[in-house]
């Protein structure tokens, strides 16, 4: 897989604090902002099949929640 570099800007503590969090998993600051990307498209796509699925099938409801709930413990 090919990369391209690119500049971005950052406010500093933001930066700071991704630099940090970044060293403390042993990651380099674009592999760490590779990851929060990829995290944020996975969360607009499961959004949108979420939503899709709503459209077609009608609103989750809570009691369908409780049941997702019990089978998937925290």
């Amino acid at each position: 897989m090919g990369v391209e570099k690119f500049a971005i800007s950052f406010p500093p503590d933001l930066l700071a604090d991704v630099r940090a969090d970044a060293e403390a998993h042993g990651e380099s600051v674009s592999g760490w902002l590779v990851d929060a990307a990829s995290r944020k498209l996975r969360s607009v796509a499961a959004r949108a099949a979420l939503e899709a699925f709503e459209a077609e099938h009608g609103e989750i409801t809570e009691a369908e929640m409780e049941e997702v709930r019990a089978r998937w413990p925290d």
